[in-house]
Parts: structure tokens; C-alpha cells; sequence
């Protein structure tokens, strides 16, 4: 996973935003969102948001 790739272009959220927000507290996809934002704007990213989160909460 590139830690540059944009999720989120409504907020510019990267996985390197998702990485940080997990690394900072973050245990969950909710908390994450409410975090970085990812997937409030058009929501046309949620589905691929909530894989990626996931595969980050994994490691």
C-alpha cells in the first residue's frame, strides 16, 4: 500500500492520514473516520476506506 495514495479526495485523506490516526489512538474504523474525516464528504470512498483501515488495524 502506497502511504501517499488518496482515499479520500473530498478531505484529501491518504493512507498515511489513516496510518496516523491509528497510530495515535485509533481502534476502529468510526474513530478513524471521526479522525481524518475519510468517507463523510460524498461517501463514494467508504467501501474502499473501511478495506483499507482494516488491513492497517491488522498489522
Amino acid at each position: 500500500m502506497d502511504k501517499d495514495e488518496v482515499v479520500c479526495t473530498c478531505f484529501g485523506v491518504t493512507v498515511e492520514h489513516l496510518q496516523k490516526a491509528i497510530d495515535d489512538g485509533a481502534a476502529t474504523f468510526d474513530q478513524v473516520k471521526q479522525v481524518t474525516q475519510v468517507g463523510t464528504g460524498c461517501e463514494s470512498c467508504l467501501a474502499n476506506a473501511k478495506v483499507i483501515v482494516g488491513k492497517l488495524l491488522e498489522k
